[in-house]
């Protein structure tokens, strides 16, 4: 949830500083929710099975998002964000 609060606000300034219409801001917060019905369908599933192996699945690749999330502005990539931002619900 932290993820959300941090990006949500920001994402405005963070595409356009990137290049991209501010229009994109919409995209990068609907791909959020639409990665999220699919990733909490998947997760309920999953950790019906198992809790910590979903748990631990989670955590790398939350990680993983926020790395690429800061390194989407370093190496000035739009398409990078938007797939961080895609796979970060998982």
């Amino acid at each position: 949830m932290v993820n959300t609060f941090i990006i949500v606000p920001t994402a405005d300034d963070y595409s356009m500083s990137l290049g991209a219409a501010a229009t994109v801001c919409g995209i990068i917060i609907g791909s959020m929710a639409v990665a999220q019905v699919f990733s909490s369908v998947y997760f309920s599933a999953w950790s019906n099975k198992s809790y910590f192996r979903p748990l631990v699945f989670s955590s790398i690749v939350l990680f993983l998002g926020n790395v690429l999330y800061a390194l989407a502005y370093d190496l000035n990539s739009l398409t990078i964000l938007l797939i961080v931002l895609t796979i970060s619900p998982f």
